[in-house]
């Protein structure tokens, strides 16, 4: 039997949607929004075989919502990772390149 979980406001107030990336799936450009605390930030794009794409930032910022925009248009179509590299915790954010019209 399948048991049913039910989450009140204050078990939702606990999971985090800090990191995303939009419009995902993308076709020529994206922006990566995350929240960071008084920290370095190293930001990069991987493709599905570990090779680094594109670094996105690397350098502190200040505690704050941060977004950062940045051009797929030349990336071949496929699926990467976005890892989010911090002292407060790593995240990863998949990324979908779609064709161009």
């Amino acid at each position: 039997l399948l048991q049913a979980c039910n989450l009140g406001i204050s078990e939702l107030s606990k999971i985090s949607f800090d990191s995303m990336v939009y419009p995902n799936p993308c076709v020529d450009h994206a922006t990566l929004k995350f929240i960071s605390k008084d920290e370095w930030v190293k930001a990069d794009v991987y493709d599905m075989n570990g090779r680094l794409i594109q670094n996105l930032t690397d350098r502190q910022l200040d505690p704050d919502k941060h977004e950062i925009a940045f051009n797929t248009e030349k990336l071949p179509l496929g699926t990467y990772q976005v890892y989010i590299r911090k002292k407060s915790g790593n995240e990863t954010v998949k990324l979908v390149k779609l064709k161009s019209n």
